[in-house]
């Protein structure tokens, strides 16, 4: 997983060995970002109550190996 950062200053996710999605996955926590490059994590994606970066279905990063 790669973490690419957008021109609003969204971080984003983009899975390694996936067809990568046009704009990567939106992460929950935007400050959680620490150790995220070429990091296998774990987490799973859930519809938020308030946008984050405009987006509801984001990832919630619960662990990085």
């Amino acid at each position: 997983m790669t973490k690419w950062v957008d021109n609003g200053g969204c971080v984003r996710l983009l899975p390694a060995g996936y067809p990568q999605p046009p704009q990567g996955f939106v992460l929950e926590d935007q400050a959680d970002t620490t150790g995220l490059n070429y990091a296998f994590v774990r987490g799973y994606f859930h519809e938020a109550t308030t946008p984050v970066c405009g987006q509801t279905r984001v990832f919630h990063l619960v662990s990085r190996n």
